[in-house]
This record gives C-alpha cells, structure tokens and sequence, in this order.
C-alpha cells in the first residue's frame, strides 16, 4: 500500500522532503546566517589575499576548492552585504543534489519508492543542525553523493548523467578528503566485477586527478596544519570518537548518552541475529561494512580523534541503507524469514526514525532566532576597524571562541557591496 501511493505520488513525494528541509528551520532561508569558518576563514583569506589568490589557498591541512570559490564568486557578485543569503542558498542546492540523486541514480539498495523514501529520510534525520545549510559541509554532501554513485549501478547509467556524476565526484575530491577517502569502494566494486572496465577507468582518472590537485596545491602553499589532526599524540580519545560518530549519530534524537549506548548495543545484536544465516551475498553487505570502515576512517582523522556527528553523517547513512535494503528486500521480507527477530529490527529503525525526526526540529543551538543576525547594520567598531557577529553566538563559550568576522575600513569599503547590488552611484 505504502509502496503504491510512493510510486503514484513522485512529485508529491519530493515536495514533501522539500517542505521538511525548508520548515526545519525557516529562518535559515528567511534571515540566512554565516556559520563560523564561512567568514573566520574562507571570508578572511580573501581579506589576506584578494578574490583570485584566495580560490588557491589551503586551509586547515586541505584544499577546499567549492569553498574557496563560492566564498570568492559570492563575495565578488553580492559583496559583504548579501553573502549570507548566498552561501545559504548554494549550500541548499548542493544538498538538493545530493540527497535527491536516488532518483537518478539507479540502484539494488533503492530499487522501490519505500526503500528510496527512506534513503532520503536518513539523510534528512542524520544531519545534524551545526551541518544544516552550510557551504563549510558541502565536502560532506558531496561525499554522500560520492558514496551513492559508488552503491549505484554504474554500468546501465545513462551518458548525461555520467557524465554529471563525474564531475561532482571532481567537485568532491578536490573539496576536502572525504570523496576521496570514498574511492576504495569503487576499486572494490570493480574487482568484483559490478563496474565495467569502460566505465572504471573514468572514474579512477577523475580520483586521480582529484589526489593530484589537492597534493600539488598543498605541496605548492608548503602546508603545515595547525589543527590537530593526524597525530598518534591523540589515539587515547579515539574510541571515546567512535562513539561520538557511530552511536552519537544514529542515535542524535535520544538523549542520555547511557540511552544511547543501550540502544547501540541492541542494534547491534538484531543486526547480527538477523543477518547470520540469511541468504544475502556479500555484495549486498557493502554498504554495511563500508560504513564501518568510513566512520573508523573518518574518527581517525577528526579533530583530536574526537569523531562526532558531521563524521557519523555518511558512514550511517551508508549502514541505513543496508538496513533499509534488508528489511525491505523481498529475500528477507517473505513471509518464511518473517521471524520475531527482524520484527524487533523493524521497529527499532522506525522508533530511530521517529526519534530522531522530532529531534530534527530542535536546532536552537545552531540557529537562535534570539542571536543578532548577519547584517551589516550590526557592524562593531573595533580598535582596527569592525567586527561582525556571525553563527554560532554560545554565551557560555568563551568570548575568545565565539565566531566573528574582523574587517578594517579598506575592507568594508571594497568588499561591502558586490557587482550586482552596488547602487548606482557606484556603478
């Protein structure tokens, strides 16, 4: 029944996943915000080195070239005055894409309309709001795009959106590491035969090229990052980070740390009880053991090793989708291998999509109407010029780690208006 109205009501269906991402919180696209590094380092590196010098810099021990460009294309074309609206709705776009490419992309862990409406689900209750329309996670949003090209079927995608695909996965190997860490997955899939030679090898050259960038630009720039990242130094907090990215995520909505932890362990046990035994072949448990190995990965490499939600992103995500393939799969949902155990499963993934979806509309912490709002009617003076107040404003963080921008009186005055709202006596 549920299947029928998915598959009769398709626009119906998007529209609804729109409303959800836009009623979240609708002042994000009302009264658009600057989240932290969006003006601390992207906006302040095109202070230091102008529009064009800036696209080319490193930062925080990788090459960001979306970043760098949509910080640089929208401070050139709407200035200081607009970027925020900006910057919110290009992030809305590449999220857009991302998250809807399960319509273009054609897959076994989405071939029906429940399996797809809950892929999109995930995806929507597993973002966290610090992650919520923001350009500083597009490398995470494209990396999901990322890890959905590489569980699609490559082979029968049609030339366009091939080619489309290509250049996002481009767009995400040289925007942080996150696709890139992605890539072994296609390797795998190749070796086992799932992606054709004539569509693999555009595929490697585009990761290539994508390594190539990044290496070449942070061996040119002679990086050495300050954040503390890749360091053995930090190795103590590293199961403390799992945690924070495995069970933190999946389970964002419930609260106590000790609930979480319960409902962890459960999880883990029916995943176990209800695939031991099943007739599945080990290509439909990709996207379970991917998952795994990407959140290991990607806690290693986090800041301190303190893993977290925005790191959880993919790497659950990708175990949803298992889960959702496997208790939606005609295989394991017959009425023989109806056993009380995936029964159990069932409702623990509903009661995790529940949950978390009521949670999905508390984001006070990320977004607080009652904060000043990135206007430049806000402006601060400051011994050396201007400051201005950008998201997050936390009154019990220290003074010194609240986000703002500094701008001197030659910035403000250059950079305040952009080619296409600069009035006419400037123009």
């Amino acid at each position: 029944m549920f299947e029928n109205f998915l598959s009769k009501n398709k626009y119906f269906v998007i529209l609804f996943f729109i409303a959800l991402i836009l009623c979240r919180e609708i002042n994000i696209f009302l009264l658009p915000r600057l989240w932290a590094e969006e003006g601390t380092v992207h906006i302040h590196s095109i202070f230091e080195y102008g529009l064009w010098d800036s696209i080319w810099k490193p930062h925080l021990g990788y090459y960001s070239f979306l970043n760098n460009i949509i910080a640089s294309s929208g401070i050139l074309f709407f200035g200081l005055k607009q970027i925020n609206i900006y910057n919110t709705v290009i992030a809305f776009v590449f999220y857009i894409a991302s998250v809807f490419s399960v319509y273009g992309l054609k897959s076994i862990f989405w071939d029906t309309e429940t399996k797809r409406f809950f892929v999109i689900l995930s995806a929507l209750a597993f973002c966290s709001g610090e992650m919520w329309m923001s350009t500083i996670y597009i490398q995470f949003y494209v990396g999901l795009f990322t890890l959905l090209f590489g569980l699609s079927n490559i082979n029968s995608q049609n030339l366009k959106f091939y080619i489309i695909s290509l250049a996002m996965l481009f767009l995400g190997c040289i925007t942080g590491i996150i696709s890139l860490l992605i890539s072994p997955l296609f390797l795998y899939r190749f070796f086992i035969k799932d992606i054709s030679l004539k569509k693999f090898i555009p595929i490697a050259i585009t990761f290539l090229l994508g390594l190539f960038v990044q290496l070449m630009i942070l061996i040119k720039a002679d990086v050495t990052s300050e954040i503390s990242r890749f360091s053995f130094n930090y190795f103590g907090n590293f199961f403390i980070g799992l945690g924070n990215t495995f069970i933190n995520t999946a389970f964002m909505g419930f609260g106590s740390i000790l609930l979480k932890i319960f409902m962890g362990f459960i999880m883990i046990t029916l995943i176990f009880l209800c695939t031991k035994g099943c007739n599945y072949k080990i290509k439909n448990f990709i996207p379970l053991l991917y998952g795994l190995f990407l959140g290991i990965i990607f806690t290693f490499l986090s800041y301190r090793m303190f893993g977290g939600p925005r790191y959880g992103f993919i790497p659950v995500i990708s175990i949803f989708i298992f889960l959702i393939n496997f208790i939606f799969d005609k295989k394991t949902d017959s009425f023989e291998y109806q056993d009380i155990k995936n029964y159990f499963l069932k409702i623990l993934i509903f009661l995790v999509f529940i949950i978390n979806m009521v949670n999905y509309f508390d984001i006070k912490k990320f977004y607080n109407i009652n904060w000043p709002a990135y206007n430049l009617d806000n402006l601060i003076e400051y011994p050396y010029g201007y400051y201005l107040e950008i998201f997050p404003q936390w009154s019990d963080y220290p003074e010194k780690y609240n986000y703002k921008i500094i701008i001197t009186e030659k910035n403000l005055n250059k950079y305040r208006e952009g080619l296409l709202n600069r009035s006419d006596e400037y123009k």
